[in-house]
Order: structure tokens, then sequence, then C-alpha cells
């Protein structure tokens, strides 16, 4: 059957119908795993985003690197009697402070964000802007973050201090992004209830 124009009803019917069903499809999916408005606006819209939008995007990560064997080497928390507690650097914690600051020059397509260096262990936010023509995603920038962050800071004092241990978060919103900058903030209040905090290690009160 053809219609007034020409055109093949029966097909166009049918490829209506298919992508009917496959907005539909996503939609459902949507629900158990990804906001369905957001889907189908990707689906409706995908080909109407100038290219440079689709080739740049940003992520967000919450990063935790621990001391070698997560002793109390980096920083010292000092309880003030306002009842506020101080981080008081230790000569390691000093260098990785001036290591960061190298990265920033080293890596800009890297943002950082707020951190603090805790006795054993440091916490850092980090913005990646990347491009996919660049050919790399967003966790990959990560490693080569963390990877040069311990070589250097490792080079500057002459030994390894930092364990195996990495813990990295992509953070999903706003909402992740304020609570992740709240603990940070907080943390070291309330470091003798973290639980990094290790209590069988000497020097660590």
């Amino acid at each position: 059957m053809t219609d007034p124009c020409g055109g093949d009803i029966n097909r166009v019917c049918k490829k209506k119908f298919i992508e009917v069903t496959i907005i539909s499809f996503c939609g459902i999916i949507g629900k158990t795993a990804w906001n369905p408005v957001k889907r189908l606006d990707r689906i409706r819209y995908h080909g109407q985003q100038p290219a440079e939008e689709r080739r740049r995007a940003e992520s967000e990560y919450f990063l935790t690197l621990c001391a070698l064997e997560k002793k109390c080497i980096f920083s010292e928390i000092e309880k003030l009697p306002s009842g506020k507690v101080a981080v008081r650097l230790a000569p390691v914690g000093f260098i990785i402070e001036e290591a960061l600051k190298e990265m920033r020059e080293m890596y800009p397509q890297i943002r950082q964000g707020e951190h603090v260096v805790m006795p054993n262990h440091l916490h850092i936010l980090l913005s990646v802007e990347t491009d996919s023509r660049l050919g790399l995603h967003s966790n990959k920038w990560i490693s080569v973050f963390v990877t040069a962050l311990k070589r250097l800071v490792n080079r500057k004092i002459g030994e390894e201090v930092w364990g195996q241990e990495c813990q990295q978060l992509l953070m999903d919103g706003r909402g992740d992004s304020m609570r992740c900058r709240k603990y940070i903030r907080e943390n070291p209040l309330h470091w003798e209830r973290d639980s990094f905090y290790p209590s069988v290690f000497a020097g660590c009160r």
C-alpha cells in the first residue's frame, strides 16, 4: 500500500513502530538503571548536540591513597582546647602537598578539588575533563595521576611511602560531590572513629 505522496505505508508504519518500541524499551530499563528522562533525551536529541559537547565531558572522583602499611607518617591530628582539631603535617606530608602543587602544572586536565592529608592516608577530589579524540577515558587519567603522584613523592623522599591500596569513587551528581566535600572537611574531627585509624601502630593516638 502507498500513501498519496508515493511512500510505502507499511514500511513507514513499521519504522515508526520500531522507533517507539526502542524508546519505550529504554524508558523501562531507565527505571531500574538510569534516569529514564535523561536516557530518552539522549536518544531523541543526541544527533542535535554540538560535536564539541559530545567529544568533551567531565567526571569527578573521590580518591583515597594510603601510606605504606597504613603507618602514621603523613601528619598528626592535634586536639585543640576549643574542641576543634588541627592537622599538623609531618615532613612527608609537606612533600605530598608540594607534589600536589607540581601535579597541577603537569596535568592541567585533572582539576584538584578539596583534599586532606590525614596521618596515614590522603583524601582528594579530582575532576577530569576528557576528550574522546585523545583516546583516554577519565578512569585512565586517574590511574596516570596516581602513578605519577606516588613516583614524584617517592623520588623526593628517596624511599617508598605509599601502600598498594587505592580507593576511587566516581561521583554521581552534585549530591555525591557535596557529601564527599563534607566528609573531607570533617575527617580530622572524626579521626579516632575513622576506618583507617590504626590503633595498633605506635605514634597514633
